[in-house]
């Protein structure tokens, strides 16, 4: 009796069907500096844009929508006249119980792109940053490198083929032909070509 009890519990707390549970993500924004942008297409990262996808307006600066779905997994969202330009940066996200907050900038500013929520947008968000440090520091101390004078060793590849080939000879011997062909030279090039029906000396590729 207590063990169906606890059965019946836990079936209960599970949902009674076992099926996934939906939940609703809160999705809420703010766009700086992006005046032409009317329209964001919220969509799966696997999804293709061209065809799948919900459109949310743009009002004012800011835009919401509440997504509901069974599934913790990421998201994007893409500035439609990004798209139609057919160069995008998209901010993504994960749904997840909850409210997501964004601030999204022009394209040479993404890296000023906000994101805060629950936990796995936290975490995501984090990596993110840290991603972006790096690729910052990279780059200034590749900077850093080239005004210093620093220069890729260049390598003639003419001089290294001089070095490395064996020398040709000034000039080469005939090339042996059948017979019925005689040779002609055009610049450093051999070629063969048909001969009229004359005398043929085996000794020498020529016609006599």
């Amino acid at each position: 009796m207590i063990a169906s009890a606890v059965c019946l519990a836990v079936f209960s707390a599970c949902g009674g069907s076992g099926a996934p549970r939906e939940f609703t993500t809160k999705i809420r924004g703010t766009v700086i500096d992006r005046p032409d942008s009317k329209t964001l297409l919220l969509t799966r990262i696997y999804e293709d844009t061209r065809v799948a996808g919900i459109e949310i307006p743009i009002v004012e600066g800011r835009f919401e929508y509440d997504l509901t779905t069974d599934t913790r997994e990421e998201w994007q969202l893409i500035f439609r006249d990004e798209m139609q330009q057919g160069s995008m940066r998209p901010a993504y996200f994960f749904s997840e119980p909850g409210t997501v907050t964004m601030t999204l900038y022009p394209m040479e500013r993404y890296e000023e792109n906000s994101l805060a929520g629950g936990r796995l947008n936290t975490e995501f968000a984090a990596f993110r940053d840290s991603m972006m440090m790096w690729g910052k520091i990279y780059r200034e101390e590749g900077m850093k490198i080239v005004e210093r004078g620093y220069r890729p060793r260049s390598v003639s590849m003419s001089t290294t083929a001089k070095r490395t080939l064996p020398k040709q000879p000034s000039s080469s011997p005939t090339p042996p032909l059948p017979r019925g062909l005689r040779c002609t030279r055009s610049g450093s090039h051999w070629r063969s070509v048909p001969c009229p029906a004359k005398r043929w000396s085996t000794s020498e590729a020529t016609l006599r």
